[in-house]
């Protein structure tokens, strides 16, 4: 058994297994019929790290496109969308963001850099996700 260090500022919430595996498993169906339109970098981090932590799979995207949400899988992204526009990734966006799109291969780049920009900037932060048996947990108020 190891000690868990909680931040007393942030509020937690204690569920059963079972339960959290039925919202992932609906969270997974929302991710394939919703993405990458209305993605969200941290919550796309928390679903795939929660998924391989239960044995649930895997979004589809993480098999097809981001191999294992790794900081060098996004730092590719992030170096290929430079090199096909000749530009750094902030100027990239925010030019696409002043004029708009001009090509739906513009648009989904955009979208791309968006997204790994974020996911690189939240898996810089230490996210700690721990699953414990009932046995072994124990709440001095609640």
């Amino acid at each position: 058994m190891y000690e868990v260090k909680l931040n007393p500022a942030e509020e937690y919430v204690i569920l059963p297994v079972r339960v959290l595996e039925k919202i992932l498993r609906y969270a997974l169906t929302l991710c394939q019929e919703r993405c990458p339109a209305e993605r969200d970098p941290e919550a796309c981090i928390y679903l795939v790290k929660l998924c391989k932590m239960l044995g649930l799979g895997q979004p589809p995207c993480v098999e097809a496109e981001y191999e294992n949400f790794s900081v060098e899988t996004f730092r590719n992204i992030v170096r290929e969308i430079e090199r096909k526009y000749g530009m750094k990734i902030h100027e990239f966006l925010r030019r696409v963001k002043v004029r708009g799109p001009k090509s739906l291969e513009e648009n989904t780049d955009y979208m791309e850099a968006e997204f790994a920009i974020g996911v690189l900037q939240l898996l810089g932060k230490k996210i700690e996700v721990y699953i414990v048996r009932g046995s072994e947990l124990k709440i001095v108020k609640a």
